[in-house]
């Protein structure tokens, strides 16, 4: 999400951010869905910046209408 109001946004239309996780994979076909782990976030390292660790055992899947693999910048 780029802005707080563009959050805001995505949320009053029904979407549903998954903060502190990581994708694993993309499941498309006929039930799309997204295979991800729940994240931790450790020390930080030299930029000050703190690590995302995975944590144990937290694989989860999510449905979805739809799928879009895409890169962030």
């Amino acid at each position: 999400p780029g802005s707080a109001r563009e959050v805001t946004c995505a949320e009053e239309e029904g979407v549903c951010f998954e903060w502190l996780s990581q994708p694993k994979a993309l499941r498309g076909g006929k039930s799309p869905a997204v295979k991800a782990a729940r994240v931790r976030l450790g020390a930080a390292d030299a930029s000050g910046r703190r690590v995302p660790e995975l944590a144990p055992d937290s694989d989860f899947t999510v449905a979805a209408d739809m799928t879009i693999a895409a890169l962030g910048f």
